[in-house]
């Protein structure tokens, strides 16, 4: 039961960001690097699956809606991280340090 969870959620986790990435329409680069490259291989990877697969993880996996809201979750802290110190970055430097 431990091992079924573990494997339905890295699983989702997995397609997820997969399928994620793919919306992006990531493409070959004269200068990728191996990061990247594993980033095109991992689309290349879950593309090769059905939807109807990884439909079937998110409806059979019930932590499956959970990892969902934390890679929602996750995103909306990086974007909120960034936008923060660009704000911070952009005022004059006596203000950032106060």
């Amino acid at each position: 039961e431990e091992h079924d969870y573990y494997a339905a959620s890295t699983q989702f986790v997995t397609h997820t960001t997969g399928r994620m990435l793919s919306k992006l329409h990531l493409r070959p680069t004269p200068i990728d690097t191996k990061g990247y490259t594993e980033l095109r291989t991992l689309i290349e990877n879950t593309e090769k699956d059905s939807f109807d697969l990884y439909f079937g993880l998110f409806q059979y996996n019930p932590n499956a809606a959970i990892e969902l809201t934390r890679i929602e979750n996750a995103l909306s802290g990086l974007k909120n991280q960034l936008n923060s110190l660009s704000f911070i970055m952009s005022l004059p430097i006596e203000a950032a340090a106060s």
